[in-house]
């Protein structure tokens, strides 16, 4: 094993490790995995140490969390599955300086306010 060199993997890893770990292996929280995920690595804390993660009743939180990662992955392989003309997508302008035709109410603009995650959100009404 000390002569193997993991090649990259261009997808994202979902590492389940143990909360309480032994032996004082607190330096890497990815346990080298992030050096070889090139697109990440989703941290999954399974309550135990290593072999009690494994077992009752920590092996049922264990299985939750693996099930819900399979169905996300299982769901996400069905979408990229799809024709892309069969997927929901935004329109497109053709030139994006060119100004979109606007949704506003013919007297003015419904009251917006901004969130800091950029998020607008309508606060009023106009009623004509």
């Amino acid at each position: 094993m000390i002569t193997y060199h993991p090649k990259p993997y261009p997808g994202q890893v979902t590492l389940f490790r143990a909360a309480e770990r032994l032996g004082g292996n607190d330096r890497d929280p990815f346990l080298g995995w992030d050096r070889v995920a090139l697109a990440g690595v989703v941290l999954e804390e399974i309550p135990g140490n290593h072999a009690t993660m494994v077992q009752e009743p920590n092996v049922r939180t264990l299985a939750q969390r693996l099930r819900a990662r399979l169905e996300s992955a299982q769901a996400a392989a069905e979408l990229d599955a799809q024709p892309r003309d069969s997927r929901m997508e935004w329109p497109r302008r053709a030139d994006p300086s060119t100004p979109s035709p606007s949704a506003e109410p013919p007297d003015g603009p419904v009251g917006l306010e901004n969130w800091s995650d950029g998020v607008s959100v309508p606060t009023s009404s106009r009623i004509t």
